[in-house]
């Protein structure tokens, strides 16, 4: 993997933008009636599945986005805006989605199953 401080890489980035794809809406900003196919909603359960050693007072809620990149090269996106963009069919998406608990449905016969939630811990 390359440097992505270097010059080759200067100013490019990569992007995660999570969002519910294979929605049915009137329009870009309106909010569909039904269900979206892929809602790519995270859900984070802290201090167990009961919450009961999750202290506010104490605890700290870390998120940490090195885990979810953890199988990404993020030097050699070359679609537009770089990086994983949630549509189905965005290859940058094939490590990430999954990564956050999220099965990523490259197309319709290619679905990458969700592998646990790496994103958001608690100390």
């Amino acid at each position: 993997m390359g440097d992505p401080g270097d010059e080759t890489h200067a100013n490019r980035g990569f992007n995660i933008h999570l969002g519910s794809t294979g929605c049915q809406a009137d329009g870009k900003t309106s909010a569909p009636e039904e269900a979206c196919l892929y809602p790519n909603t995270v859900q984070v359960c802290l201090g167990g599945q009961d919450g009961a050693n999750f202290d506010a007072a104490t605890n700290t809620v870390v998120f940490d986005v090195k885990d979810v990149l953890a199988e990404s090269d993020v030097t050699i996106d070359d679609e537009a805006p770089a990086g994983c963009m949630s549509f189905p069919g965005d290859s940058a998406c094939n490590t990430i989605m999954p990564r956050l608990n999220l099965p990523y449905a490259f197309s319709d016969e290619q679905v990458y199953p969700a592998v646990g939630q790496h994103f958001v811990r608690m100390e």
